[in-house]
C-alpha cells in the first residue's frame, strides 16, 4: 500500500507550562491516486518520446493557439518552438485553405484532409493533416498530426503527366493505324510511300508496292458473321508481318485490302519471290471459331521506277 501520513501536534498545559501533549495522526491510503499519477506521467513520457522519434509533425493547440510542437514540425515549417508557441495555427496555412482549416477544427473533425502551408523561407509545402480532440479538465485541446506529402503530390503529378502522354501517344497512334489489325492505315501508307519513293530515287534503287486483295472475303462475313471476318483479318495481318522483313512495311487500306512496301529491291524478281511467299502463307488453312477456312489472295505488283 502507498500511505500518506499527516501529523498534527496537540499542545496543552503540563506542569504549569505549554507542552506538546499529543498528536493527531491522519493516515490515508493513496495507492489509487499514486497509480493514477504514475499512469499520467508514463503517458506524458510516451507522448514526449513519440514526439521526438516520429518524422510526422505534431502540434498541440487550444482554440487555434499553439501550445507546443515537436521538432519534426519545427523542421517542416522552419520556425523554432519559441516562434510557434502562441501563434495561430491557421496562419501557417495558405489563405485559400484557412477557412477549411477553421471549419475542420470547429467541427472537431478527425478525418485526414489535404491543404498547403508556407515554409519560413517562402516555399509552399503540401501537407496532410489529421486532428484529434483531447479532453482535459482545464479545457479541451487539439493534437494535429502533419505529414509532408510533397513526394506523394509529385508522384501524382508524374502519373498524370504519364497518363496524358500515353493518351496523346494513343491518339497519335490511332491517327496513323487501323484500330482492328493495329497495322498502319492509308494515311500512314501514303506518308511512308512518299518517303520510300524519295529514298529510292535518291539512291537510284528499286522499290515495290504489293497490293493484296482477298478473294471471296465477303462470303465469310455473310456465312460466319462480322466477328469471324474481323478475326480472319487480324490473323491475315499477323501472317503478312511474319513473312516480310523488319524493314518492309505492311498496311491495311480498307476492307480486305492490304499493301506491302518493299524498299531496296535487288531486282524485279525479288518482289515476285516475296509475293509468292505471301500467297503461300495466306492460303494456309485458318481456324476461325473452330471452323476451318481457306482463302486465296490476289496480289498485284508495281516496281519503282520501272512501273
Amino acid at each position: 500500500h502507498m500511505l500518506e501520513i499527516s501529523l498534527q501536534p496537540h499542545f496543552g498545559v503540563h506542569e504549569g507550562r505549554n507542552a506538546m501533549v499529543g498528536a493527531f495522526v491522519l493516515i490515508n491510503d493513496i495507492a489509487h491516486h499514486w497509480e493514477a499519477e504514475r499512469a499520467v506521467r508514463q503517458s506524458e513520457e510516451r507522448m514526449r518520446k513519440f514526439a521526438i522519434a516520429t518524422e510526422e509533425g505534431l502540434a498541440f493547440h487550444r482554440d487555434g493557439r499553439i501550445l507546443d510542437a515537436n521538432e519534426a514540425l519545427q523542421r517542416m515549417v522552419g520556425y523554432s518552438l519559441a516562434e510557434l508557441v502562441g501563434q495561430s495555427i491557421f496562419d501557417f496555412a495558405l489563405p485559400e485553405y484557412r477557412a477549411l482549416a477553421v471549419e475542420y477544427t470547429r467541427r472537431g473533425s478527425e478525418k485526414p484532409y489535404e491543404l498547403a502551408m508556407r515554409h519560413k523561407d517562402g516555399r509552399v509545402i503540401p501537407i496532410e493533416v489529421v486532428g484529434k480532440t483531447m479532453p482535459q479538465q482545464e479545457g479541451d485541446y487539439r493534437v494535429v498530426v502533419v505529414r509532408d506529402i510533397t513526394a506523394r503530390k509529385q508522384a501524382q503529378e508524374q502519373a498524370q503527366e504519364q497518363a496524358q502522354e500515353q493518351a496523346q501517344e494513343q491518339a497519335r497512334f490511332l491517327v496513323l493505324h487501323d484500330t482492328l489489325t493495329q497495322l498502319p492505315n492509308r494515311r500512314h501508307l501514303m506518308m511512308q510511300l512518299a518517303r520510300m519513293a524519295s529514298a529510292a530515287q535518291e539512291r537510284q534503287t528499286r522499290a515495290a508496292v504489293l497490293f493484296i486483295d482477298l478473294d471471296h472475303f465477303k462470303t465469310v462475313n455473310e456465312s460466319l458473321g462480322n466477328q469471324a471476318g474481323d478475326q480472319l483479318l487480324i490473323e491475315i495481318a499477323r501472317r503478312l508481318q511474319d513473312v516480310v522483313k523488319a524493314t518492309d512495311f505492311v498496311a491495311r487500306v480498307g476492307g480486305d485490302q492490304f499493301i506491302v512496301l518493299l524498299p531496296d529491291l535487288a531486282n524485279r524478281a525479288a518482289a515476285a519471290e516475296v509475293a509468292d511467299a505471301l500467297l503461300a502463307r495466306v492460303r494456309a488453312e485458318f481456324a476461325i471459331g473452330g471452323t476451318p477456312l481457306s482463302l486465296s489472295p490476289s496480289i498485284g505488283i508495281s516496281v519503282f521506277p520501272d512501273d
